[in-house]
C-alpha cells in the first residue's frame, strides 16, 4: 500500500468520525431547542413559574433522551444488537483430509460398478486429454522456441521425435504393469508402489536424456537449458496417458 493510500484512508476515517460527532451534536441541539420551547410555552400558559423551573424542565427533557454511542450513528446500529457471528466449521484432521482425497481419486480414476474396460477408456480418455491439453500446448510451444534458438536441424528434430516416441512406449508399458500389479491403484494409498513407479520413470528419463545428448551438441543442450526448457517436464505431459489400460474393478 502506497503512502498516499494510507494518508487518504486515514483522512476518510477521521471524516467519518467527525460527521458522526457533528450529527449527534446537531441532534442534541435540536432536542434542547425543542425542550426549551416546550418549557417556555408551558410557563407562559400557566402564567407563572420561575427561571429555575424552566431550567429544571429542560434538564429533565435532556435526561429523558439518553445519548446513543457514536457507533450507532456511524454504522446504523449498536454493536450489541448485531447478530452473533457463526462459528467457523470444524477443521479437517489429516486423516479426514486424506480419506476425502482418496475418495475423490477413486471416484475419478476408479472403475464404476459394472463398467467394462472399454467403457472405462471411453470415459477417461476425453477427461485426460482435456486435463493435459493446456500443458501439452504450452510445452510444445516452448520446445519449438528452444529448438529455434539452438538451431536444431530437421534431421535432429526427427531423431528427437524417435527418441521421445520410444520413451512414451516404455512409460506406458511401465505404467500398465504397475496398474496390473497394484503398485498404482486408485482405490487406496500405496506410497511404496507410487515411489517404485517414479523410480522407473526416472530411469526412462535418464535413458532418454542420454540419447538426446548423442543427438545434440553440448552448445545446443546448453542453449535449450538456458531457455528454461526441461525434457523431463515435456516427457511427463506428452506421454499418451489416455491410452493406459483400465484398472481392475474395485475390491468388494
Amino acid at each position: 500500500m502506497s503512502r498516499f493510500t494510507i494518508v487518504l484512508t486515514g483522512w476518510l476515517v477521521v471524516a467519518l468520525i467527525a460527521c458522526g460527532w457533528l450529527y449527534r451534536d446537531n441532534h442534541d441541539l435540536r432536542e434542547q431547542l425543542a425542550a426549551r420551547g416546550s418549557a417556555s410555552l408551558a410557563a407562559t400558559a400557566a402564567g407563572a413559574g420561575s427561571a429555575d423551573q424552566v431550567d429544571r424542565a429542560q434538564a429533565e427533557s435532556r435526561a429523558a433522551t439518553p445519548r446513543r454511542p457514536i457507533s450507532q450513528w456511524l454504522f446504523g446500529a449498536d454493536r450489541a444488537a448485531r447478530p452473533a457471528v457463526a462459528e467457523e466449521p470444524k477443521k479437517e484432521t489429516r486423516q479426514e483430509r486424506r480419506t476425502r482425497r482418496q475418495a475423490e481419486i477413486t471416484a475419478i480414476f476408479g472403475r464404476l460398478d459394472g463398467e467394462s474396460e472399454v467403457e472405462y477408456r471411453e470415459r477417461m480418455a476425453p477427461l485426460v486429454k482435456s486435463m493435459l491439453a493446456g500443458p501439452r500446448k504450452r510445452l510444445a510451444e516452448a520446445r519449438s522456441a528452444a529448438e529455434k534458438f539452438a538451431h536444431i536441424s530437421e534431421e535432429q528434430r526427427a531423431q528427437l521425435d524417435t527418441a521421445l516416441e520410444d520413451a512414451y512406449n516404455e512409460v506406458i508399458e511401465l505404467a500398465n504393469s504397475a496398474v496390473e500389479s497394484g503398485e498404482l491403484t486408485p482405490y487406496s494409498r500405496n506410497w511404496s508402489g507410487l515411489l517404485g513407479f517414479a523410480g522407473g520413470m526416472g530411469a526412462v528419463l535418464q535413458g532418454t536424456e542420454n540419447r538426446i545428448a548423442q543427438i545434440l551438441s553440448p552448445d545446443q543442450l546448453r542453449i535449450i537449458y538456458d531457455q528454461g526448457f526441461e525434457w523431463g517436464e515435456y516427457l511427463g505431459v506428452s506421454v499418451p496417458w489416455e491410452e493406459l489400460d483400465a484398472p481392475p474393478p474395485p475390491p468388494k
